[in-house]
């Protein structure tokens, strides 16, 4: 376990006087000497447990359902005829509400629950951030079922035309081996979509090699570049993501940078970042390959690059470190991949927490937070449970203070008072 040091830059002074609001503190990482001993929480939990079979085919077999009508839905709610359509209004809301229940029922696997269908399997996947993330799609896809149902149907739009943001988060965080699939025949409703709609549609059902395809040409598109400049933003986010988290090419990574370098009316503030990447992209080009297997390997190399991520960015909206974050999140994954309640799983929640609060722009908003929530679940009445609600605190201020509120909901208050109660380690006296 290692502490953080906290320090607001020069920057957030200036930022304060005219916003006479304080901002978060930017924490930097000291490196280990070493990578820490398990904490006595941390021990208790790695004890033996009666082992239950996987069911892969089960798991497929829901995966397939959420393809198919998610690749109905998605043209349905892109289309403004068929969405306005009032014969349509059925079965769009059937559509929604199906999705819903499929993604509920995937959250429950996750969980370790039973499904709407009394059903109870063990998830083949064993990195517990896939709970966090299909507990998030699952609220998500029921607001917008019960949007539909009680007449909002611009704002179920919007949310349905943004969950396949879950879907790219969660297959780009894959190992190379596990992390891509023959791409599917075209069916009518993917070919009525926009060209982006279809690259994160590619993206979301694990077709990463067909989706970086259609994300380079996007980038390279000049007419897509002026037209729809935020959402030709996020396209190079998500190619970027790719090509780090799941094809670990630095060559690759190189080429979607260079694009955006050699855009001539891409965004000044992208080019200065891409500059950036640029740089940190040369220095894993660098780097001796090596294959890491092992819990404390992973740590260590985790450790190595969100000190170097943090000491590269400035403050905490800065993108500058983007490259070395992908690289942290995919290490982490690796880890809790291998060792879910390993020795260290406790500490790599709260620098998973870490690295999503620098990529919040991949529309995953609250996979930080609930990462820093895991982590003082997990190991409770520890310095990594108070390092965790440190920075969920922080996050939670911030978030309403920025939407102009004046004070937290109670609900939100109870869990705030619930988790500080949690993270206060053993032996530590209570003012």
């Amino acid at each position: 376990m290692f502490a953080l040091k906290k320090r607001i830059p020069a920057f957030y002074f200036l930022l304060m006087l005219v916003l006479l609001t304080p901002c978060p503190a930017h924490a930097v990482v000291k490196t280990p000497a070493a990578p820490p001993k398990p904490s006595v929480a941390s021990k208790a939990k790695t004890g033996p447990k009666k082992a239950r079979k996987k069911d892969t085919a089960a798991w497929d077999q829901r995966m397939r359902g959420l393809y198919v009508t998610l690749t109905r839905l998605l043209a349905e709610v892109s289309s403004d005829s068929q969405f306005n359509d009032p014969a349509n209004f059925k079965r769009i809301e059937a559509d929604a509400k199906l999705l819903s229940e499929l993604v509920h029922d995937l959250s429950a696997i996750t969980r370790d629950e039973k499904t709407a269908t009394g059903e109870r399997m063990l998830s083949p996947d064993t990195d517990p951030s896939i709970l966090l993330m299909t507990s998030l799609f699952s609220e998500d896809t029921k607001r917008a079922y019960e949007a539909l149902k009680t007449g909002h149907r611009d704002y179920a739009r919007v949310v349905l035309r943004t969950v396949t943001g879950y879907c790219i988060g969660c297959h780009t965080r894959s190992t190379p081996a596990q992390a891509t699939r023959p791409q599917e025949p075209e069916t009518p409703e993917i070919k009525s979509l926009s060209q982006i709609e279809r690259a994160e549609f590619l993206a979301s059902t694990l077709q990463n090699d067909a989706a970086l395809e259609e994300f380079e040409k996007i980038i390279s598109d000049p007419k897509i570049r002026k037209e729809r400049q935020l959402a030709w933003e996020k396209t190079v986010r998500y190619a970027l993501a790719i090509a780090v988290r799941v094809k670990r090419d630095p060559a690759r990574a190189i080429k979607i940078v260079d694009a955006v370098l050699g855009a001539g009316d891409a965004p000044e503030f992208l080019k200065e970042d891409a500059e950036l990447w640029k740089a940190s992209i040369a220095a894993w080009r660098a780097e001796t390959a090596r294959t890491l297997t092992s819990e404390d390997a992973l740590y260590a190399e985790t450790v190595r690059l969100i000190t170097q991520a943090r000491m590269l960015q400035k403050y905490p909206a800065d993108h500058a470190a983007d490259v070395l974050y992908l690289r942290v999140s995919a290490t982490v994954h690796d880890l809790l991949r291998i060792a879910p309640n390993g020795r260290y799983s406790a500490d790599a929640l709260f620098l998973l927490g870490l690295s999503y609060e620098a990529l919040r722009d991949m529309n995953l908003w609250s996979l930080h937070e609930m990462s820093y929530e895991a982590c003082i679940r997990k190991s409770p009445h520890t310095e990594t449970a108070k390092n965790c609600y440190s920075h969920y605190e922080e996050t939670i201020y911030a978030g309403y203070s920025g939407s102009g509120g004046v004070s937290i909901p109670k609900v939100v208050a109870a869990k705030l008072d619930e988790l500080e109660k949690l993270s206060i380690p053993q032996g530590t006296k209570v003012q």
